[in-house]
């Protein structure tokens, strides 16, 4: 279904109603957990380590040793495991706030702000506070696409994620010299805030239909497919509680069918 909602409809919301108060609740929940349990501690864990922390091919933790005369294929095996292994709880979360975004999509009135630069500003503060990678973000930013929003806050998310958030900002400048730091961080910014723009209306042009420029949308802006559908009204109790489940079960499904294969294969190939 799409997640589009009429403005006259959404202009009649209760602030009150309950699915969007359980939406909320639910990713203040998976936040909270990943981020002061899980996900920040680590990366403060290696931000105190610096240089000594162990790495093994491309994961920090290991759960199948690669011995010194294993063949290539234990050695590939071996290292897509422990990377798996590594990334598994920002894999799991990736899914499952993505998922959230997705179900509370019909919920949110604005879609995109209608400017591709302030659109890229919204996709980085969306992702610099998730610290998560960019495999572990994809499912994120497959959830912004899937609910309306622009390709520009969707790929904003997901570069920020990994490159602009609080510990991997201070590790930058704590390890780097200033000057590198500084050059790191700026770069970060022209790509994010004006490249990814760029880019995007560049690749719209062929886009364009030769009868009229009025029918163009901006890339990743055609609706995709939704499984969260939203009426006006408030159902109660019970019948919130219903639609957050569905929405949330038939969201999960898209989400885990889209980005879930593509995600191991990352493991598979970077290994």
């Amino acid at each position: 279904m799409d997640v589009a909602v009429d403005r006259q409809g959404a202009s009649r919301r209760s602030p009150f109603d309950l699915r969007r108060w359980l939406t909320i609740a639910a990713a203040l929940t998976v936040g909270y957990y990943f981020w002061f349990e899980s996900r920040y501690p680590a990366l403060s864990d290696k931000a105190l380590m610096g240089d000594h922390t162990s790495i093994s091919g491309l994961a920090f933790d290991t759960l199948v040793q690669v011995l010194p005369d294993s063949g290539i294929a234990w050695e590939l095996l071996a290292n897509a495991v422990n990377w798996l292994y590594t990334n598994w709880r920002g894999m799991v979360f990736g899914v499952l706030f993505g998922t959230l975004l997705m179900t509370g999509a019909p919920l949110i009135r604005a879609r995109t702000s209608g400017n591709r630069f302030l659109d890229a500003v919204i996709g980085a503060a969306i992702g610099s506070p998730l610290g998560v990678c960019a495999n572990c973000a994809t499912p994120i930013a497959c959830a912004l696409i899937a609910s309306g929003r622009s390709a520009e806050i969707a790929l904003a998310a997901l570069i920020a994620s990994p490159t602009l958030n609080v510990i991997v900002v201070t590790m930058a400048f704590s390890m780097l010299p200033l000057h590198i730091a500084v050059i790191k961080i700026v770069a970060t910014l022209l790509l994010i805030l004006l490249m990814i723009p760029w880019v995007l209306r560049l690749l719209e042009r062929p886009r364009l239909s030769p009868r009229t420029e009025s029918e163009a949308q901006p890339l990743g802006s055609k609706r995709q497919p939704s499984f969260a559908s939203f009426e006006d009204g408030r159902p109660g109790v019970i019948g919130s509680v219903y639609w957050f489940l569905t929405s949330f079960a038939r969201s999960f499904f898209y989400i885990f069918v889209m980005t879930v294969p593509l995600m191991l294969a990352a493991a598979v190939l970077g290994s």
